[in-house]
């Protein structure tokens, strides 16, 4: 928070802590942060924020388009 006020742009870059940092949401628990989360939702939010030309739907999906987009960063 601190790096964020002063203007520094933060990435998690731990998948759940990455998805719930988009959806702008608090941890719903310590080791399995977006546990809360459905896939549905996940890809929803991607959907939302990316908007992909052919947005992904199963899990494996989801994971390769967070690997790509942070490893863009």
């Amino acid at each position: 928070d601190a790096l964020a006020d002063d203007g520094v742009e933060v990435v998690e870059t731990d998948l759940g802590e990455w998805v719930l940092q988009l959806a702008d949401e608090e941890p719903s628990h310590i080791v399995a942060p977006a546990i809360h989360k459905s896939r549905e939702g996940i890809a929803e939010l991607f959907a939302e924020r990316f908007d992909p030309e052919d947005p992904p739907e199963t899990a494996e999906e989801l994971t390769m388009f967070a690997r790509e987009r942070l490893g863009e960063l």
